[in-house]
């Protein structure tokens, strides 16, 4: 049978009221030792004159201790109540405290689709050893390398996707290199480590947050621990050290490109045979089946930057300047920078050659 735990002042009165009648046992005079003193020492009071304390004034001093000590047990409960109310309390502000820094600052980090604009596909690029390499030396101090075709990269795929730049850096650092990287303001969004989560040591991307649809977004980053929450929606490219033969993010122009051509639902899927492989493994293999299934459904096997293997025109390419009647203003029809331009929804404003 389950019994209630005795609460600590009731279990703490018997060692109290043990610990009381010792000492006042011990302070009692010894009628050994009395009689002993007695007869080395005739001159002190006759034994008869010195009253031992009556057996009743001892109980009556374990009952009031007793007493004494039922009643703390009784009293003690509230005061122990209250202090842990107020640890209970400390503990919160200190998890709110550090949830302030773990946590994202805040539950939407991208501003709302616009109305109309549903379809729009989301690319998240890392910034360090993505599309930049820092190093520092005491003789010339830190330099920033842009990792080879990035500028280009970025530019050509303002014309399929809404571009977000998501690093775990400090705005402070991010922000003059994405100036240099991107004067043309291809990149829409930027998000910094105040937007991720902290979890073991590591400043995780919660894709969920960014407030799109997740099987539209696609995230490039080279560390699998910055995309844990959603592997899923991953292309993992080779961490870049300044390598200058580097072409990972060229080659993923066709798998990039061909996700907005082909109208695919759920890039999830679409993505999914990179994964687990080598880059350009996964590439070639992305390659060789899309140009299969292209040719399948009679059509023409779409090469890099969208241009028919045959160098005819390909009417269906939704990125190719004069598809579908429309005339070339400036951004391919169709594309996300021709659409987005003007209507307000880049986090800051366009260039003005860019304004339509």
């Amino acid at each position: 049978m389950h019994r209630a735990p005795t609460p600590r002042s009731l279990r703490c009165a018997p060692l109290v009221i043990t610990r009381i009648s010792h000492s006042l046992r011990h302070h009692q005079p010894n009628p050994s030792s009395r009689a002993a003193s007695t007869k080395s020492t005739p001159t002190r009071t006759p034994p008869a004159q010195q009253a031992p304390p009556s057996a009743w004034s001892a109980r009556k001093v374990l009952v009031a201790t007793g007493a004494l000590a039922v009643a703390a047990g009784a009293a003690y409960p509230p005061i122990r109540e209250q202090a842990q109310a107020t640890l209970q309390d400390a503990q919160h502000a200190i998890r709110a405290r550090i949830n302030m820094f773990a946590q994202p600052s805040r539950e939407k980090l991208l501003p709302d689709v616009p109305k109309g604009m549903h379809s729009v596909r989301t690319l998240v690029i890392d910034l360090e050893k993505t599309l930049v390499s820092s190093s520092y030396t005491r003789a010339s101090g830190w330099r920033i390398a842009k990792r080879p075709g990035a500028e280009a990269f970025l530019a050509y795929m303002a014309s399929f996707y809404e571009i977000v730049v998501f690093t775990s850096s400090l705005n402070m650092y991010a922000d003059p290199i994405l100036d240099k990287l991107d004067p043309n303001m291809y990149i829409s969004h930027r998000l910094y480590r105040a937007e991720t989560h902290y979890r073991n040591g590591v400043h995780v991307k919660d894709l969920s947050r960014l407030n799109r649809d997740l099987s539209r977004v696609i995230v490039i980053d080279h560390d699998e621990k910055h995309v844990s929450m959603q592997p899923e929606n991953c292309i993992l490219i080779p961490k870049w050290d300044g390598d200058a033969s580097d072409t990972s993010l060229l080659d993923l122009i066709p798998v990039l490109e061909g996700v907005v051509r082909r109208d695919v639902k759920d890039v999830r899927n679409h993505i999914g045979v990179l994964r687990g492989k080598p880059l350009a493994e996964g590439v070639a293999e992305y390659r060789a089946l899309a140009d299969a299934q292209m040719q399948a459904e009679g059509g023409r096997a779409i090469s890099l930057f969208g241009r028919a293997v045959d160098g005819a025109d390909d009417t269906r390419a939704v990125g190719r300047p004069g598809a579908n009647g429309e005339d070339d203003d400036g951004a391919a029809p169709g594309a996300v920078w021709g659409r987005l331009s003007g209507s307000g929804f880049f986090s800051r404003p366009a260039p003005a050659a860019d304004k339509r």
